[in-house]
Formats: structure tokens, sequence, C-alpha cells
């Protein structure tokens, strides 16, 4: 079977350069480009290999040039909307971990999904803890009156507050 072709939407991030060494590692999955808005120049090198991807600062122009199986989201809200409606209605299945969508913007991207017979994963959150505690506090939630979320992340944290803590 062939790999899976990916492109990573957000590429420069810390979680994006995290997709980035994993898709590279992965024997069924092939790493054809990275897209990020902050480019600056024309390739992105693969953590623990002397391999080189093609860097692009605008996700039109990448996919141009290459056509993914799969492109997988970790931007910001804004840019990830864009982003998801320019590979929807090219047929790129999607993943998507950024977060911050309004209702509006998830019923949107259902129908991107249905619209343009693709897959869309949608998932605000990969941290096992942040899952368990969202399951938590839905069960809690009908015994508090009140409650106060308190979130801490890293200084360089690009969506602060996070669409988790939103």
């Amino acid at each position: 079977m062939k790999p899976i072709t990916v492109v990573v939407h957000g590429a420069l991030g810390k979680v994006g350069r995290e997709i980035i060494t994993g898709v590279s590692k992965d024997p069924d999955l092939s790493l054809i480009g990275a897209v990020d808005v902050q480019a600056a120049q024309n390739y992105i090198e693969i953590p623990e290999t002397l391999e080189k991807v093609p860097l692009f600062s605008n996700l039109n122009e990448m996919l141009e040039k290459e056509c993914p199986g799969v492109m997988i989201d970790f931007s910001i809200a804004e840019a990830s909307m864009q982003a998801i409606r320019i590979a929807a209605k090219r047929g790129i299945d999607l993943v998507v971990g950024t977060t911050g969508f309004s209702d509006e913007e998830r019923t949107e991207i259902g129908a991107l999904a249905r619209d343009n017979n693709i897959g869309i994963v949608l998932a605000p959150n990969f941290a096992l803890g942040a899952i368990v505690l969202v399951h938590l506090a839905q069960i809690a939630a009908k015994y508090f009156d009140y409650a106060e979320i308190i979130e801490l992340h890293h200084e360089q944290k690009a969506d602060a507050p996070s669409g988790t803590a939103l």
C-alpha cells in the first residue's frame, strides 16, 4: 500500500514541528510539504534526517504544486478556517487540531465535509489530560452554579487563551 501523502499547515509552530517529526517517522505516511505564513525559506528540514521538505507561506501555491491526501492543521482559528475551505474544495481530507472555532464555524466545517465528500477530524485538543478534564467537567457541571477556569501555558502560546479554555 502506498503511503498517505501529508501536508502540515502551521508547520513552524511548536505542535506543527512535532507533527512534522512524527509524520516523517511513520512508514504509512509521506510528508510532501509544509505551510506556514511565517515561512522565510523554501524548505523545512526534517529532524534527525538529512531530508528537506518544501515549505510555503501560501497554501494555494503549495496545493498547486503538491496534491496531498491529507492536510494536518495546527495553526490558529482564523488561518485554519481559510485553510479548511481551500483544502475541502480540493477534496483533501483534514485533521484539525486548532482550537477556538465558533459554533457557526464548526457547523460550516461539517457542511464542508459533507458537500465535498471528505473526512474531517476536528480534535481541538490532543492532550489526554485535557480530554478527560472536559469529560469530567461535563459530568460535574450539573452540580455547580459557578466554575472558574485558570489556564497556564508557556509564554509563546500563540492563541491565548486557548480554545480549550474558552
